[in-house]
């Protein structure tokens, strides 16, 4: 399986921290060896191991390629804050599936107040070495309010019967994707959304988890605009 390694770039060299020397060593790697890293920027830097240490490790950069980054339509996904394992899960999921921003709302059903938006990132970027990513997506804790409500948004709730094809149009370039948390939306969020005339589609006649629910969305709209080739 293709693999990264994250680190910070300085000068022509990248450093590893100690949590990433520590999966070098598990990998085996030694010094002279080749290896990929990336530093969050759009590029895949070819490196050399100069330097293992207990701290770190030094790698020398000896080329750099650019990665194709422009999977259209873009997607920026909302989703309101629900357990931390659960959210863990659909970002690593979010992250391979090649998704733009990731958008995570306090809503009126969240069951928890979560702020640290460092974890989120990690997590991130797990999933960016593992599908060998170079770039991991914009990640925001917002507000309910800062989310965009536009002709491009759609929204997902289990009570309602909007069709899913017909709100994909076929020229479109950017597509925001809106999940309450795991307890769905309030009627006050509803009428926010019914306001500003966003369709709220129901996926079906099955009840999905709240990250499945997204799974199956994203799944969908990669296939259909062929995201992924």
């Amino acid at each position: 399986m293709p693999n990264l390694f994250f680190g910070k770039k300085e000068n022509d060299e990248i450093i590893l921290d100690k949590q990433e020397t520590a999966h070098l060593k598990i990998m085996r790697k030694k010094e002279n060896e080749q290896l990929d890293a990336f530093i969050n920027d759009g590029k895949i830097y070819k490196c050399i191991i100069k330097k293992i240490s207990s701290k770190n490790t030094i790698l020398k950069i000896n080329e750099i390629k650019e990665q194709k980054l422009n999977f259209k339509p873009n997607i920026n996904l909302y989703f309101g804050i629900s357990k931390v394992d659960r959210m863990n899960l659909l970002i690593e999921k979010a992250v391979e599936m090649r998704i733009n921003t990731i958008n995570i709302y306090k809503g009126e059903k969240s069951t928890i107040n979560y702020k640290n938006e460092d974890k989120i990132k990690k997590t991130a970027i797990q999933a960016a070495k593992q599908s060998y990513l170079s770039k991991i997506p914009d990640i925001n804790i917002i507000n309910f309010k800062e989310i965009v409500l536009n002709d491009n948004t759609i929204a997902f709730d289990f009570s309602e019967n909007y069709s899913m094809e017909e709100n994909l149009k076929n020229d479109i370039q950017e597509i925001n994707l809106l999940f309450g948390p795991d307890m769905g939306f309030s009627d006050n969020e509803k009428k926010i959304l019914n306001k500003s005339n966003i369709p709220i589609i129901n996926l079906g006649k099955t009840i999905f988890r709240f990250e499945t629910s997204i799974f199956y969305v994203l799944s969908i709209i990669n296939y259909k605009y062929k995201r992924l080739l």
